[in-house]
């Protein structure tokens, strides 16, 4: 089995920690911004068992993995929404606009530079937004430091991956890494905020 096999266990494990924590803050408090990174993680982890399956079948990861961004955009919409005023928010159909581009993703799996330029653009607008916001709540309210440092650790784990001259195994090896522990460090956030800081 090889070092990124290996990789990927560790992450299902992450994934299936992050979504028992999620899970659990549904459940308190039908957040459509959790309810969205729950499904989000769930794409990544049909991702993970795929390439475990067989690494060969790169359409279905990158589907996976295409959808796991969509997801993610969507729900950091939800969280823009969330956080301001119910009268100043926009509709609530808005959050789903980037499903669209669902539909359009099978046209181009085959073509290698606009799958991966629509790939590193959703990366990076989902961290820049993530920043932007983690940062504001942590500067407002003092509960989002580590889901800032999850988004930062994400943003290392982009720059390495699409401008770094790291070989090819090394560089997807310790992207997974940093993507895995970034997962667990904005999943332990989210629980200090939603749910150990609720019970205090």
């Amino acid at each position: 089995m090889s070092l990124l096999s290996w990789v990927s266990i560790l992450g299902l494990i992450i994934i299936f920690y992050s979504l028992s924590v999620l899970i659990s803050i549904i459940l308190r408090t039908r957040s459509s911004f959790i309810m969205l990174m729950v499904l989000s993680l769930v794409a990544y982890l049909g991702s993970n068992l795929t390439y475990l399956i067989s690494p060969d079948f790169l359409t279905v990861i990158r589907w996976f993995n295409f959808s796991s961004l969509v997801l993610l955009v969507s729900s950091l919409f939800s969280l823009i929404r969330e956080s301001k005023p119910i009268f100043a928010r926009f509709p609530s159909y808005l959050i789903y606009l980037p499903f669209i581009t669902l539909l359009f993703f099978p046209l181009v799996t085959d073509q290698n530079v606009i799958t991966n330029l629509l790939l590193g653009t959703f990366q990076v607008g989902c961290v820049i937004v993530g920043i932007f916001m983690f940062g504001i709540s942590q500067i407002k309210n003092k509960d989002s430091l580590l889901q800032l440092i999850g988004a930062f650790i994400f943003l290392s784990a982009i720059s390495l991956f699409w401008f770094t001259p790291v070989l090819p195994d090394n560089k997807v090896v310790i992207t997974e890494m940093l993507i895995i522990a970034g997962i667990l460090i904005t999943s332990i956030g989210l629980r200090k905020k939603y749910l150990i800081k609720n019970i205090d």
